[in-house]
């Protein structure tokens, strides 16, 4: 502000003290309401998951004995990631075992005597019945001390070492699927709302300066009671190997597109007292205006009321000004 102090002398030599005050134009940037195109994006963060995943269990708590994987190996279905101790109190892999090879030899026994026409085919028959039974009870208690991977994937985690003992119920390795991901995340309710199975999507790797294509494949139908949010995966081919399972990543997603609409840039518009306010510039003053926004991104502003196409709006000085100020458009 530049104040001016005017003396005004009086006649008979008194002197009167008026004083005036002169306000310098307020320098201010200023932009014209347009037509146009607006689009609202917003950016998620969200967790990456394989395609297909799932997590190695223990059935029976026994010593941990084998951890045959790493973290990051790719494996196949039915390799034996973890083993367990064979010959601990909760194991039945020895006695199976034993029964099995009892029943087998017993059976090969009576296939030869069966074949000399010595027994019954009767008699064969429940050798070979027995040794059925034997071998489905050992191949049972296999697979409760050699855990297999149940399918095709990649390790994304290992939680045991050797030497602990295994707690049933609690993931000891998860495989997953990562030729395909998907990505996990929780939207607002108005978000959800603007958002359909097949909506594109971005998803961002600043460490990379990379940017893949990805679709919404599901929303959830209902909100979360805790969060009050809704669940949102997004689907991506991942054949390069650039999302790693259980990384944390940034994802865009388009919630809205209008064509032809009134625009101005967002840094104009301000609130006070919970409305929505710009300043227009008009002939050199100042001219608070209130104004109703339909939607917003960190660009632009789609107003619905309170402007016409060519008003010119202040986008810069305006927190510095009031109402019927002098202005200086200084755009650069």
């Amino acid at each position: 502000m530049l104040w001016l102090a005017i003396i005004i002398f009086g006649c008979g030599g008194q002197q009167t003290d008026v004083e005036e005050q002169i306000t310098a134009p307020m320098a201010v940037n200023v932009a014209p309401v347009t037509r146009g195109d607006f689009e609202i994006r917003k950016a998620f963060g969200g967790t990456v998951e394989g395609i297909e995943q799932s997590d190695l269990y223990a059935q029976i708590p026994e010593a941990i004995v084998g951890v045959n994987v790493g973290l990051g190996e790719t494996v196949t279905e039915n390799q034996v990631l973890i083993e367990l101790d064979k010959k601990g109190p909760n194991s039945r892999y020895v006695q199976a075992r034993a029964a099995y090879e009892n029943a087998k030899k017993d059976y090969n026994r009576m296939k030869h005597l069966y074949e000399e026409k010595a027994i019954s085919e009767q008699e064969f028959d429940r050798a070979a019945t027995a040794l059925e039974v034997a071998e489905a009870d050992y191949n049972s208690a296999a697979s409760l001390v050699k855990l297999q991977s149940p399918i095709d994937g990649v390790v994304t985690s290992v939680s045991v070492t050797l030497g602990q003992p295994a707690v049933p119920g609690k993931p000891l390795v998860t495989v997953a699927r990562t030729d395909s991901v998907i990505i996990r995340f929780t939207v607002g309710g108005m978000d959800a709302r603007n958002l359909e199975p097949g909506s594109p999507a971005q998803i961002l790797l600043k460490e990379r300066d990379t940017e893949i294509t990805g679709v919404v494949s599901r929303i959830s139908n209902s909100a979360d009671p805790g969060t009050r949010g809704f669940e949102v995966e997004v689907l991506t081919d991942n054949k390069r190997g650039l999302l790693k399972p259980g990384t944390f990543v940034e994802v865009e997603l388009t919630l809205g597109e209008f064509k032809d609409v009134m625009l101005v840039p967002s840094n104009a518009v301000f609130i006070r007292e919970g409305q929505k306010y710009v300043y227009r510039n008009e002939r050199g003053r100042a001219v608070l205006t209130q104004i109703e926004v339909e939607r917003e991104s960190q660009q632009y502003s789609y107003v619905v009321e309170g402007l016409e196409i060519g008003d010119t709006i202040i986008t810069r000085g305006s927190n510095l000004i009031v109402d019927g100020d002098s202005l200086m458009v200084v755009n650069n």
